[in-house]
């Protein structure tokens, strides 16, 4: 969740003009996005706590009609950014058809065909909550088949570039995930999560320091890879499909499932400071990620378009940056203390 925040106020403030230095996360540095590690632990989440409920079925669809409603919410909120959005930069925003064509624009936000920058991420999670009654029942039957399920139609996705004519779109979510491809990112999590698989790996990271160590040094050769900025292979359209974000090509989907054991295993090792003010903020963030999520976007769009209006430049970027960390840490208490007080009532 910070990392989305970090990358989130970064990319909002290029939006209105920002060209220079930025504070440096996992997302710059390697191949994959920090949408691929909030998918995986949504999906982890679902296995290890949904479909432990008498009606699971029930309660993620449940889920996914909340989902839909706080996205709806957002879009209402976040509309009229559109008349202050640059066109120019309508690549980012992708709010401009709401200007021009607000009856259409509207219409694919509804049906999940559009969204402005961030809402595509609750688009896809509303969609893969939709999908999860089936995974469900493969999963009854055999986790094995639900995985070999999940990791076949993530294959065939893969080919989609070299087997379809070339002009073919791709049938994304919003403007940039292929739900059929990403499903893998949260399904295969899903099973995990009904295994708990989350005990014997921390189990293991803890006994096993080296691990940790490794996979930090396979971060770094990523991240020096990707600073290189060349092809993994000569054919730019191969490389292209490897390390695709619409597809969560091979190289992308190796590379969070990198960092996200990584994450892992740094947890293990900070086990015995966990009590300690910042991890307790860190961990406020993640019980609470959809409020923290939903409630980062109007502030990021209201702190960069402000901000960025007083020309501030780089002291702008950092005075952006922090307050985006500390509204949304505020928000993540809140909602803590809102859930206590739901308890004790």
């Amino acid at each position: 969740m910070l990392t989305i925040l970090l990358n989130h106020f970064a990319m909002t403030y290029r939006a209105v003009g920002y060209q220079g230095w930025e504070i440096p996360t996992p997302t710059q540095l390697g191949y994959s996005s920090a949408a691929s590690i909030f998918v995986a632990l949504s999906g982890y989440m679902v296995g290890m706590v949904y479909l432990r409920r008498e009606r699971p079925i029930r309660a993620v669809l449940k889920r996914a009609g909340q989902l839909y409603l706080v996205n709806l919410a957002l879009f209402v909120l976040v509309s009229p950014v559109a008349l202050l959005a640059d066109p120019a930069k309508d690549r980012f925003w992708y709010m401009h058809i709401l200007v021009e064509r607000p009856v259409e624009g509207v219409l694919r936000f509804l049906t999940l065909r559009d969204a402005p920058a961030f809402l595509d991420v609750l688009q896809l999670y509303v969609l893969l909550l939709a999908m999860t009654p089936i995974a469900i029942l493969l999963a009854r039957r055999s986790r094995w088949l639900a995985a070999g399920c999940s990791l076949g139609l993530w294959a065939a996705m893969q080919l989609w570039p070299f087997v379809m004519p070339q002009g073919v779109p791709v049938p994304n979510i919003g403007r940039g995930m292929n739900v059929f491809a990403w499903q893998m990112a949260f399904f295969l999590p899903m099973i995990a999560g009904m295994g708990r698989w989350h005990e014997p790996l921390l189990a293991f990271f803890r006994r096993h320091g080296w691990a940790v160590a490794a996979l930090l040094g396979l971060l770094v050769v990523a991240a020096i890879l990707r600073g290189i900025d060349r092809p993994l292979v000569p054919d730019w359209r191969t490389h292209l499909a490897l390390t695709n974000r619409a597809l969560h090509g091979p190289v992308w989907t190796a590379h969070a499932t990198l960092l996200l054991a990584f994450y892992l295993g740094a947890l293990a090792w900070a086990t015995p400071w966990l009590q300690a003010l910042p991890f307790r903020l860190l961990a406020s963030m993640g019980r609470n990620s959809l409020n923290v999520y939903a409630a980062s976007i109007p502030v990021i769009f209201a702190l960069a378009l402000g901000i960025g209006a007083m020309r501030l430049d780089r002291p702008g970027y950092l005075a952006g940056t922090l307050l985006t960390v500390v509204l949304i840490q505020a928000v993540a208490l809140w909602s803590d203390r809102r859930r206590a007080r739901r308890k004790a009532e």
